[in-house]
């Protein structure tokens, strides 16, 4: 049990520094932006004022540009660094070629979006994981009873006490296992959705007009939801707008997510409020959302996991611990 919690820490503080380097490389070159660099040369030389671990990929983002190779071909090349924020850098870039805007702002507003789903993530894991430890340590207490067998001289080597000790053993494991079921598992990604708006909102902070940030929003958007923003764009290329377009997508799994940022874009535009801080706001509460609804489920979880206690470790405990001292005693 140690040795797995201390690699589900060393797992968490690997992530941990993983994320805050992808976030000071960020800014880095949002600072190399800030000074007058082009897109371009900025990215060349990247490598220069980023984190030293990241020195490989980035070197090989600079030879790709040295080539000739499109900005977004070459960016390419950094995915396994920076996973699913590759998707908003790529398109900070893309605005700023299509649109104009500050790109420097956007890549500041994304450093810090990096950074508040890193600490939320963490939280999140670091609260599921501990549970889960919790669960199968007191499960397993029964199997520490195990070595102290032989002090009873019960004879456990015959059939009958080798059965004890089996069925003992087998219900302590049974009972780990049932238990770590009933754990909710955290998070292993940030919500696409809001991620997907974190994204369209930086954009708009950098001063990208509405139409166009969520048009390259939708191209860059995460995975599991590239597809509905990409048929929500062609309907707006039809004539329909975003909110309405969102709405349509009725067969979508992400349809009540989607809804619901068709309502802030519709809440936003009718009110005229800032665009950017609604979609901003939305991101906060589906994350909050997430949270409350994992927060339950680690409630719920200690009501649930009595039964197993009652039908599978209580009576392991009873085998393997008392068993043995019982059957001395009878034989005696």
């Amino acid at each position: 049990m140690a040795g797995r919690l201390r690699r589900i820490l060393r797992r968490h503080e690997l992530e941990l520094a993983a994320t805050s380097r992808r976030a000071e490389a960020v800014r880095g070159l949002a600072a190399l932006l800030r000074s007058g660099a082009p897109p371009r040369s900025a990215l060349t030389v990247w490598h220069i004022h980023a984190p030293l671990e990241m020195e490989t990929s980035l070197h090989r983002l600079s030879r790709r540009l040295r080539l000739g190779a499109p900005l977004e071909v070459a960016l390419d090349c950094l995915r396994l660094d920076f996973g699913d924020d590759l998707d908003p850098l790529t398109s900070t870039f893309a605005v700023q070629a299509k649109a104009g805007g500050d790109a420097a702002s956007m890549l500041d507003g994304l450093a810090r979006t990096i950074d508040e789903r890193a600490a939320w993530l963490g939280a999140a894991r670091a609260a599921g994981s501990g549970a889960m430890l919790s669960g199968r340590m007191v499960a397993g207490l029964p199997l520490a009873f195990v070595p102290l067998m032989p002090v009873a001289h019960a004879g456990f080597l015959d059939r009958f006490g080798a059965t004890m000790a089996a069925l003992g053993i087998a219900l302590a494991v049974a009972g780990m296992r049932w238990i770590g079921t009933l754990v909710p598992r955290p998070p292993q990604a940030d919500d696409a959705t809001a991620a997907a708006a974190d994204a369209t909102a930086s954009l708009l902070r950098g001063g990208a007009p509405l139409r166009v940030a969520l048009e390259v929003a939708a191209q860059h958007s995460p995975r599991e939801l590239q597809a509905d923003m990409q048929r929500a764009h062609r309907r707006v290329v039809l004539g329909a707008s975003w909110p309405d377009a969102l709405n349509s997508l009725e067969d979508s799994p992400n349809r009540e997510a989607l809804g619901s940022l068709a309502a802030t874009l519709a809440a936003a535009e009718t009110m005229g409020l800032p665009v950017a801080g609604a979609l901003e706001a939305y991101a906060e509460r589906r994350r909050a959302l997430r949270a409350r609804s994992l927060e339950a489920q680690m409630k719920r979880a200690p009501v649930l996991m009595v039964i197993p206690l009652v039908l599978c470790v209580l009576p392991s405990f009873v085998i393997l611990a008392l068993g043995p001292f019982l059957r001395g005693l009878s034989l005696a």
